[in-house]
């Protein structure tokens, strides 16, 4: 019994060594992006929606994001605006995401849209690019 209540104290020993290992690899982090991709509505006017999306990145810096930019899609296809905005760490997007707006006066000028959360490696730029490329590689049968 001894050896058992000894082998479980050792075990849960080390799994709080291992969560505390885990929080300070997560502490080097370069932050994080929410990449948010919004489609035309049928119908829709782009500069309706432009504007719409102009204030939502000015709100979005007021609610607690470091940074947000939007961009425009080149070929004016339906997706139409792809949206990011910076944050350092979960807790920062949890604050963020407490912060309650009444959207329910609001008309919907988006048919749909995706949200994406992004892990940064390195951080490059001192402030967002004019474009933004996304890009999808597949190597041919002969690689």
């Amino acid at each position: 019994m001894k050896k058992f209540l000894l082998l479980n104290i050792f075990f849960l020993n080390s799994i709080f060594i291992s969560a505390q290992d885990v929080d300070e690899v997560n502490s080097d982090s370069s932050g994080y992006v929410l990449l948010s991709t919004y489609e035309m509505a049928y119908g829709g006017k782009f500069k309706d929606l432009e504007k719409s999306l102009i204030e939502e990145t000015k709100a979005g810096v007021k609610d607690g994001y470091d940074a947000c930019s939007l961009y425009r899609h080149v070929q004016g296809s339906q997706r139409a605006f792809y949206m990011m905005c910076s944050f350092k760490t979960m807790n920062q997007f949890a604050k963020i995401m407490d912060v309650e707006r009444d959207y329910s006066n609001d008309k919907q000028l988006f048919a749909s849209h995706t949200d994406h959360i992004l892990a940064r490696v390195t951080t490059e730029l001192d402030s967002p690019p004019p474009f933004v490329m996304f890009a999808k590689w597949r190597p041919g049968p002969n690689l």
